[in-house]
């Protein structure tokens, strides 16, 4: 539905109940009112002739005949219709009864000298509310009626003037495109609440426009700056390291500068990779893993060069993750050269389990801290170089592209756990990188 449409249904549900209740309310008070005004002036005519027959019987001794033919005078119970006696005997202070065939009655008890005597005024006929009743009730309805129609074309015409403008804008906030920031907004102009809030959208944008022009600058620059001169040193390298001339100190300072470079290469890619948006809109597809983590561990076999460390791989060929190309090979570099990096003697173990791919390196149980959200941030690895800051940005990446990636701390094992695709991939069509 229209959130137009919504908000105005909502807002003419709202006066028309509203407008209802106050009429129906209004109806009742009316009714009310119009009974208690008959009732007020038929008891002021039994109170009038109540005191000229105690004022009379003051005078002559005895009760007189009434003014008002209307209204009988009795001097006993007996007299009176039996069902209202029955009344009187009950409650005498009751000024109104009711009789037979829809008669009512008000009556007056008049005491004087021992003597009770019985005002009796049968008001069936007199009566003028109750013969108007259903006209009265037709005539409040009806009002209400048109009551709820005025409230209903006064709130579409309000309502429609602003839900047309907050339309307007919730669709412009909807087709907002990062790229391509609106540099005005439609209901900026306005002075009411509608205008306040599309005026603060606009300076929002405007100062995104100028943070993402910022970002974009940086993430170019630095992707220039910092991957050419990465790109020589290691270079030079690995050419100084084919030197037959250098010494073991220096080829150990060779393979530092090499790995050290390969480390930055790796952490400016990730960065680079988080920083894009361009990137979270990339397909996912289903990629082997096999060929993949073949190439990764040839390229950063280096790290194992000189360590007593045996590598055991058993990736089927069956095993896929679906995830943008670009993203997995920058996740599985950043988890294989970690763990590499971080053994120096045992066993580094990369396999299959429980449809989830398992990189599992030797490490104390407080050699990488791991929390519930993975490595701990800031708190880097026994003979780490960096700022303990790799794998928590590997698990960023993961959770903006949903890979799941997760890390435990078993048996002085570091394992590093990324989901595979569910499901029997073995004739499945799948992408190799």
């Amino acid at each position: 539905m229209n959130p137009n449409r919504r908000l105005q249904r909502r807002i003419l549900l709202v006066l028309a109940s509203v407008t209802l209740a106050v009429a129906a309310v209004f109806s009742l008070y009316a009714v009310v009112f119009t009974y208690e005004v008959e009732d007020a002036f038929l008891n002021a005519q039994v109170a009038d002739e109540a005191a000229f027959q105690k004022a009379r019987r003051a005078e002559t001794g005895y009760w007189g005949p009434t003014r008002d033919p209307r209204i009988q005078l009795h001097r006993s119970l007996a007299t009176l219709p039996p069902e209202v006696a029955q009344l009187m005997r009950r409650e005498p202070q009751r000024l109104e009864a009711s009789g037979r065939d829809g008669r009512h009655y008000h009556v007056r008890a008049l005491r004087a000298d021992g003597e009770v005597a019985w005002l009796l005024y049968d008001v069936s006929r007199g009566l003028v509310v109750k013969p108007m009743r259903d006209s009265i009730l037709w005539l409040l309805a009806w009002t209400s009626l048109i009551a709820v129609a005025l409230a209903l074309v006064a709130g579409y015409l309000v309502s429609r003037r602003i839900t047309r403008r907050l339309s307007r804008l919730a669709d412009e906030v909807d087709h907002l495109d990062p790229a391509r920031l609106p540099s005005s907004w439609s209901s900026a102009d306005g002075d009411d609440e509608v205008g306040a809030v599309a005026q603060g959208l606009e300076d929002m944008t405007a100062r995104l426009r100028q943070f993402i022009e910022r970002e974009r600058g940086f993430t170019r620059d630095a992707s220039h700056e910092l991957r050419t001169p990465l790109a020589v040193i290691r270079a030079a390298g690995e050419q100084l390291d084919l030197q037959p001339e250098l010494g073991p100190a220096a080829r150990g300072h060779a393979r530092l500068i090499r790995e050290s470079t390969m480390h930055l290469e790796q952490t400016v890619d990730t960065l680079l990779t988080l920083a894009r948006e361009e990137h979270a809109d990339a397909p996912a597809v289903e990629l082997r893993l096999l060929p993949l983590l073949e190439q990764i561990v040839l390229e950063q076999s280096c790290r194992l060069d000189g360590k007593p460390v045996q590598l055991r791989f058993d990736v089927p060929d069956s095993a896929r993750v679906r995830a943008p190309a670009a993203v997995l090979r920058i996740v599985l570099t950043n988890l294989v050269g970690n763990a590499f990096a971080h053994t120096d003697a045992g066993t580094i173990r990369i396999g299959v389990e429980e449809d989830a791919l398992l990189i599992r390196n030797p490490a104390r149980e407080d050699a990488f801290p791991v929390s519930e959200e993975g490595v701990a941030l800031f708190r880097k690895g026994d003979g780490s170089d960096g700022f303990g800051l790799g794998l928590t940005i590997v698990h960023r990446l993961c959770g903006r592209f949903g890979l799941g990636l997760r890390f435990e701390s078993v048996d002085n094992e570091l394992i590093a756990r990324l989901p595979l695709t569910r499901g029997d991939m073995s004739h499945a069509e799948a992408s190799t990188p």
